[in-house]
């Protein structure tokens, strides 16, 4: 029998990242009957609960070097998953910070903006490596990024949209858009989260700047509930939440084993952008082919043919092709399918269907065809796409392999213990 262990959440109960996490370490947990769960809020007085309290082993956001400190004292192994300190105690799990800043970078960059700008904290670490990504890649390009850095984090709280932190940093917000002018539109700002995106949506309103037209916003973690919510849908890059908590409760639980003795930083690298409408702009001058854009995108989901997108615009195909080619680099047709690719990873992404069905909603005739677009556009099939989705820090490998491993218990009638990974 294992000895009892108590393990600390420092972890505030609310959805959104919070929950992903708490999802991916309940399912490295299950069966663990040998540890106790004790959730406190990770705020200043976590310091006297954790002196008090006395855990075992901590997974959580550390917060503020106070926190820190009090781990260090009691000599216990932890787990930071917030990224808010550079040199955390113990063991760190978070999103591959750079590489979000250059994914971001990389997708506007291919939307052909010419003008970048970043929001965040300039107290936080995360903050800090997410500027160093989008700022690297767009230097080496040759484009300059105009910067915002407030001194404040938050909970995107308050009833007016607006982080209750950001009281007296609105102000500088509108201020700082009022200052980049019209010259440097359309801009393309980054944002650390989705919290501070949202801040800058509702700057926008208040400026009577359009979203996108004028101001295209990206935010960061892709909180379904934020980003669906927001006024425009906001746009974020996306990565595995629930594989770090997986991996945060697997690293502390080697650690408590004695499996692993020094501590580790562990990276999550983001898979995809997740567009919505705050960033669905077309930079596209010639508007023959910026109205077949928009046709292609609205009826995307439907049997949409070329000749439809013809007679919509009133021109001949020969002279819509080559401004399609000129402008996008290929034709009419490998635009539609490009489209359908795109419309079937995000469902693949987002949802559970089979692939008939993602088939079906993306547009294709059926199931074949999308398969051989799939791997025209891709290099892979939409299977491959889809097991790489859930392989990142290798979650969904390791719960395809728990599952496995009961399968053959079942079929075996092992009596032997499955192993733990």
């Amino acid at each position: 029998m294992l000895h009892r262990q108590n393990i600390m959440l420092l972890i505030r109960l609310k959805p959104g990242y919070p929950q992903r996490i708490l999802t991916g370490i309940r399912q490295y947990a299950i069966g663990f009957d040998h540890w106790i769960w004790q959730g406190v809020s990770p705020e200043l007085k976590a310091v006297e609960l954790i002196n008090k309290r006395r855990p075992d082993g901590i997974i959580g956001t550390i917060r503020t070097p106070q926190i820190a400190q009090a781990i260090v004292r009691l000599k216990i192994p932890s787990v930071d998953v917030g990224g808010f300190l550079r040199n955390p105690p113990g063991g760190r799990v978070g999103a591959d910070n750079i590489q979000v800043g250059a994914a971001a970078a990389e997708y506007f960059l291919n939307k052909q903006y010419r003008h970048f700008a970043f929001v965040g904290a300039d107290n936080v670490y995360f903050s800090q490596q997410r500027y160093q990504g989008f700022a690297e890649v767009l230097q080496a390009h040759g484009h300059v990024v105009e910067s915002l850095f407030v001194n404040a984090f938050h909970d995107f709280s308050s009833s007016q949209n607006q982080p209750v932190e950001w009281t007296g940093e609105i102000p500088k917000v509108r201020h700082w858009l009022k200052r980049l002018g019209h010259r440097q539109r359309p801009l393309a700002i980054f944002c650390s989260h989705d919290e501070y995106a949202l801040a800058v949506l509702s700057t926008c309103r208040v400026l009577n700047l359009h979203v996108p037209d004028d101001i295209a916003v990206l935010g960061t973690d892709d909180n379904d509930l934020v980003c669906a919510l927001a006024n425009p849908p906001l746009s974020s890059v996306h990565y595995n939440v629930e594989s770090i908590g997986y991996q945060a409760a697997k690293l502390l639980d080697q650690m408590l084993s004695g499996q692993v003795k020094r501590p580790q930083s562990l990276t999550v690298p983001p898979t995809a952008i997740t567009v919505r409408e705050s960033t669905d702009r077309l930079l596209i001058s010639d508007s023959d082919v910026a109205t077949a854009m928009r046709i292609i995108r609205s009826h995307i989901n439907g049997r949409l043919r070329v000749t439809d997108i013809i007679h919509a615009t009133n021109t001949s195909r020969r002279s819509l092709e080559l401004k399609f080619k000129k402008h996008l680099g290929h034709g009419i047709h490998q635009e539609i399918l490009r489209s359908r690719v795109e419309l079937a990873k995000k469902l693949m992404r987002e949802t559970d269907l089979p692939l008939k069905a993602i088939s079906a909603r993306a547009g294709f005739m059926d199931r074949n065809r999308m398969l051989l677009a799939f791997r025209a556009m891709t290099g892979m099939s939409p299977g491959v796409f889809r097991n790489q989705l859930g392989q990142v820090s290798s979650y969904t490998a390791e719960l395809s392999g728990q599952r496995e491993l009961q399968r053959d218990a079942i079929v075996n009638v092992a009596t032997g213990s499955t192993a733990r990974h």
